[in-house]
């Protein structure tokens, strides 16, 4: 833990953003959560805080509420909670009030979006989150931690990895934080993942587990984690189908309870970040000349979806 810790704006209200901003208060951090408008900050104020109900209790944390336009310290550590489509917006509208070099994290699934922010704010440091911690909004900052994991900060750039060492170091609270080395395999692998789990649980609006149920799921996540792993191997990441296949499954059962993020979005009538999931192995296995008929029909079956609320 660093001498003087460090104030952490959360951007991104939703089930994560609240979760860690609930743990990190609790922890007694100083945390700053960045909501988008009025109705959200009244939301926050007459919740008197963050409502997060666990398997034994159910309890308010009082949480500071920040409108963009009305931040007062200069951002130098901020979790990046938002959904990746909503992000480079976000950090616009944020751009003045960012300290030289302020530490970035991105909490949220998909992949693509470091690079776009890198050409926004050239001097960021950049870095990448997993967590395997469930949770779903019940109600309006009432959030469910629907099962507990682990959460894993690493850097794709090797110079930049003592920055990740520093940031785990000084978000220690309740939830496990700890520092990983090789973040892009591991990244990749949550990819494998979330792009079998997230548009199928979205298209079926069930839980995680239930997919197990289903008669021919056997059938699809292997057709999926075939075409993810004859890209992954392009570029140059090295898994197994098989192990794949196997991680998946694991994942349907340890978050069985869960509802994903896409789910919850397709059932709120938003966007979703599919562009980010499926959308990206689809046009990175494009520079490969690789087919991927079957994410592609993900991809496209909740583009569908998403045209419906326009």
């Amino acid at each position: 833990m660093t001498a003087e810790q460090p104030t952490w704006h959360i951007l991104g209200a939703g089930a994560i953003g609240c979760l860690f901003a609930s743990y990190l208060q609790r922890a007694q951090h100083r945390v700053e959560l960045i909501v988008r408008d009025s109705v959200r900050l009244s939301q926050l104020q007459e919740n008197s805080g963050v409502l997060l109900e666990c398997a034994e209790t159910t309890a308010s944390t009082p949480i500071s509420g920040v409108l963009p336009t009305k931040i007062t310290t200069a951002i130098t550590h901020c979790l990046i909670c938002t959904k990746a489509p909503q992000t480079i917006a976000a950090l616009s509208a944020l751009k003045k009030y960012l300290a030289p070099k302020p530490i970035l994290i991105l909490v949220q699934n998909g992949m693509g979006i470091r690079e776009r922010i890198l050409q926004l704010i050239p001097d960021a440091i950049v870095l990448n989150a997993i967590t395997t911690e469930g949770a779903y909004r019940r109600a309006a900052f009432h959030i469910v931690h629907a099962s507990t994991g682990n959460t894993l900060i690493g850097a794709m750039e090797l110079a930049e990895q003592p920055y990740a060492q520093d940031a785990a170091a000084a978000l220690q609270c309740e939830l496990p934080i700890a520092a990983q080395e090789n973040i892009a395999q591991q990244l990749w692998l949550k990819l494998s993942i979330n792009s079998v789990i997230n548009p199928l649980t979205a298209l079926r609006q069930c839980r995680n587990g239930e997919l197990l149920k289903l008669a021919n799921i056997d059938e699809v996540i292997a057709l999926l984690s075939h075409e993810f792993n004859a890209l992954a191997q392009a570029e140059g990441y090295i898994f197994s189908t098989e192990f794949l296949i196997g991680r998946i499954k694991q994942v349907m059962r340890d978050t069985a309870a869960n509802y994903s993020s896409m789910q919850q979005d397709i059932r709120a009538k938003r966007h979703t970040e599919i562009d980010y999931i499926n959308g990206f192995i689809v046009q990175r296995a494009l520079r490969h000349n690789i087919a991927c008929p079957e994410h592609a029909k993900l991809f496209d079956a909740i583009k569908q979806k998403e045209h419906t609320f326009m």
